[in-house]
């Protein structure tokens, strides 16, 4: 999901990856789109086929919101007013994944960097 929130497989690598499975030209197996969904979930999707699929980088106010989503997903008490939490505490030792600092931390890296991620990557030579 954290992933997710930054960039997205490109189109036409992504077709191309599902025909492949589809027709077993891969892996020998043809797969349906059960199996599919079920195997985009697994490492073995990420070790296997994600690395050879092309990302690309979400605009700035895309990255923005999905990184929200992503701290509302694993935080474990809100303010008034704000979104409602939808994490859980660590099962053995009972403790927020998220300090209170960490909401504050994120919105000013979500600040300062953000940005830079969306922005096409230079050379670093005036042109």
């Amino acid at each position: 999901m954290l992933l997710n929130s930054m960039c997205f497989y490109n189109e036409e690598d992504y077709e191309n990856l599902l025909i492949a499975l589809k027709n077993g030209t891969l892996t020998g197996k043809n797969y349906i789109d059960e199996d599919i969904s079920d195997l985009k979930s697994t490492k073995c999707f990420r070790q296997q086929y994600s690395r050879h699929l092309r990302k690309e980088i979400r605009s700035t106010n895309v990255i923005r919101e999905g990184l929200e989503e992503w701290f509302v997903r694993f935080k474990c008490t809100a303010s008034e007013g704000s979104l409602p939490a939808a994490g859980r505490l660590d099962p053995i030792s009972k403790e927020p994944l998220f300090t209170s600092e960490t909401k504050a931390a994120c919105r000013e890296k979500l600040q300062r960097n953000v940005s830079a991620l969306a922005r096409p990557f230079t050379t670093g030579t005036n042109v």
